[in-house]
Formats: structure tokens, C-alpha cells, sequence
């Protein structure tokens, strides 16, 4: 299953505009139900600001993930454009 990295919080030097933002991704590969998933992703979180480490955090903001599923198609080609740099973890 795959995730969108969301950073939530809104700071003048990163994102200013709007409350959240997508800013990378997580691949599970393990076949688990989509709670356990969700959970391992949350855990991976660190991981993959290490090495996505042009991402920043600041102390307002935090980091979370949310389904692929969640968005639109359209949504989703806007955001993979968005995205396109930045590392995908797979665990």
C-alpha cells in the first residue's frame, strides 16, 4: 500500500499557504491489513526524513501519512509532479 508524506502546520518559511502539504511518500510491501499498514508507515516516518533531508520541519509542524486512495486521480497527477524529486521509502 502507499502513502503520501503530509507535513501539517503552516510556517512562513516552507508553507505558508496552506495547513498541509504533501511532500513525499512510503511504500509498504508487507500484504498487512490497512491499520497495521498505516501504523508501520507512521513509524517509518524518520526514516524517510533521513533521507529526504531537504524537507523540512519546523517545531509547528509535524509529519504524517495518509492513502494514496484518499485523493482524486487528478489530485494524485498533481501531487506525483509535486513530488517527483523526493526519495520513496519502501519497507
Amino acid at each position: 500500500m502507499r502513502y503520501y508524506v503530509v507535513r501539517i502546520g503552516s510556517n512562513a518559511v516552507n508553507q505558508s499557504m496552506s495547513n498541509e502539504m504533501v511532500v513525499g511518500s512510503i511504500r509498504t510491501t508487507a500484504a498487512l491489513r490497512p491499520a497495521r499498514n498505516r501504523a508501520r508507515a507512521l513509524k517509518a516516518i524518520d526514516a524517510w526524513q533521513k533521507i529526504n533531508t531537504e524537507v523540512t520541519v519546523y517545531g509547528n509542524q509535524h509529519l504524517t501519512v495518509r492513502p494514496v486512495s484518499l485523493y482524486t486521480p487528478n489530485e494524485q497527477a498533481v501531487i506525483e509532479e509535486l513530488i517527483a524529486g523526493a526519495a520513496e521509502l519502501e519497507f
